[in-house]
Parts: C-alpha cells; structure tokens; sequence
C-alpha cells in the first residue's frame, strides 16, 4: 500500500471520494494505492492537490500497514507512514 492511502484515510475520504476529486475513477485509485500502477503526473497532482499534499511525489512511498487495527466501523485498515 502506498502513502496516497494513508493521506486519503487520515482525511476521511473514500477512494470514490478521493477519485471524484482528482477526476479520475475509483478503480484507478485502488490500482495506485496498492502499486499495480503508476499515475502520470498529471493525475498525480490532481491526487495531491486533493489530499493537500504539497510534493506530489511522496504520495508514492510505501507504507506499513498493522494488518490486526482498523478504523472503528470501518474495514479500512490503519496505515502506519514507513
């Protein structure tokens, strides 16, 4: 998983939500966030701007993730920056 997830979670976005913003679809954030792709740049300053990220390239860092904490009522996981 990548950072965007983290930033998207601790702003308490959706991906749809998140993708609605950086006008793209929500398939395609999952695909960033898990790594399977890689985001021109252009999409990744949409991504950035929506999560107010100032260097866009930090988005793409890994992050661990506890796989045993979740957010209460939520099955998304708690995502710990590396």
């Amino acid at each position: 998983m990548l950072v965007v997830a983290y930033y998207r979670l601790k702003r308490g976005l959706t991906q749809a939500a998140l993708a609605g913003l950086a006008c793209t679809d929500q398939p395609t954030i999952s695909r960033i966030e898990r790594g399977q792709t890689l985001p021109d740049e252009a999409l990744l300053a949409r991504i950035a701007a929506a999560l107010g990220v100032a260097q866009a390239f930090t988005l793409l860092r890994p992050v661990v993730v506890r796989e045993q904490a979740f957010v209460e009522g939520s099955d998304e996981p708690v995502v710990v920056q590396s």
